[in-house]
């Protein structure tokens, strides 16, 4: 679908994406549950490994790394192989 008519675009489908996995992630691994999957740090957050692939799903990843950032998370992205779509590209 044509995003200036009603349709999504390819970075707003990656953010929508990103978002609903932060959101189950955070619900799902906290602390007081998962004590051993989670590091805590001198700071009181925690530390999460976040694997980031190639293609639209790393894309996914990343933002989903972002806002795992600013629900109180440390997440640690591994980036192996960087896409090459502007996308992807650190600003």
């Amino acid at each position: 679908m044509d995003p200036h008519i009603g349709g999504f675009s390819i970075d707003h489908l990656m953010e929508l994406a990103g978002l609903s996995c932060a959101q189950a992630l955070a619900k799902t691994y906290y602390p007081s549950r998962f004590p051993r999957v989670l590091v805590k740090t001198d700071d009181s957050t925690c530390s999460l490994a976040i694997l980031v692939t190639a293609g639209t799903n790393g894309g996914d990843a990343l933002v989903a790394a972002r806002h795992l950032h600013h629900f109180g998370f440390k997440p640690v992205v591994y980036y192996p192989k960087p896409g090459r779509s502007t996308l992807f590209t650190v600003r």
